[in-house]
């Protein structure tokens, strides 16, 4: 594996949603220096193979080295860098293979948390959701891409919790770590196909319609997870798929 040049933690990765580190909490800032380096690990900032040593990302981030090493040590638990003796921690490739696992199992959940809300939504609740709609259909015409994928967010974390299934709603949290956060709503063509796809969650949903929700989400969620598979690969983030 090749060694290259570290860039800065504090760095803003292009194109990338990073967190601002917390001011106190060490859990939380190593929570938050952890997401900052995932998402630039997905954004290809960060390449497979690259070094990373947490005495010079705590220096550039202005932190000690604890909460950066403990970031790491998280991060080599989900897979994504992995502790290199006496170099520090190394890059990890990520197979293309486990990442469709993962989005498939995340496409599941997401349908199946749309078939439980449309079981349980009230028309209040319904309202809500066709207000948060009209707002992406209006960023949509205003090409505002980091407003529609904030709006995209807040569809879906209303329907999962009028879904009331906090076991499954951890499980697609959790999965979250390997989605990255960025504005995909600016690839060609996605934003437009997703407001269509809400729109026809939407429906099911006010239908009454369950097993139409779930397969419009799953649909919804399949399309998307596909569009952000072949972007990281075109980033260099996932490991060529074996030929045989």
């Amino acid at each position: 594996m090749s060694t290259s040049v570290t860039p800065p933690v504090d760095q803003p990765a292009t194109s990338a949603v990073e967190p601002t580190l917390p001011k106190q909490g060490r859990g939380q800032l190593s929570n938050a220096i952890a997401e900052r380096i995932r998402s630039r690990i997905l954004s290809g900032v960060y390449k497979p193979g690259q070094f990373l040593r947490h005495e010079e990302l705590a220096a550039q981030a202005g932190v000690s080295n604890t909460p950066v090493r403990e970031a790491l040590l998280g991060l080599s638990k989900d897979g994504f860098v992995q502790h290199a003796s006496r170099r520090g921690f190394v890059v990890l490739p990520l197979r293309r293979r486990d990442m469709e696992d993962l989005y498939e199992l995340h496409a599941q959940i997401s349908a199946t948390l749309a078939q439980r809300a449309t079981r349980a939504i009230t028309p209040r609740k319904f309202e809500e959701l066709s207000e948060i709609q009209a707002r992406f259909e209006e960023a949509l015409a205003a090409r505002e891409y980091g407003e529609l994928e904030r709006l995209n967010d807040e569809l879906h974390r209303h329907i999962n919790r009028i879904a009331d299934s906090p076991k499954l709603g951890w499980t697609l949290v959790t999965l979250l770590k390997y989605i990255p956060k960025r504005d995909y709503a600016d690839i060609d063509g996605l934003a437009a196909m997703q407001a269509e796809q809400h729109r026809q969650i939407l429906a099911a949903m006010h239908e009454g319609d369950a097993e139409g929700a779930y397969r419009a989400m799953y649909e919804h969620s399949s399309l998307a997870m596909g569009e952000i598979l072949n972007e990281l690969e075109r980033l260099g983030v996932l490991q060529p798929q074996s030929a045989h």
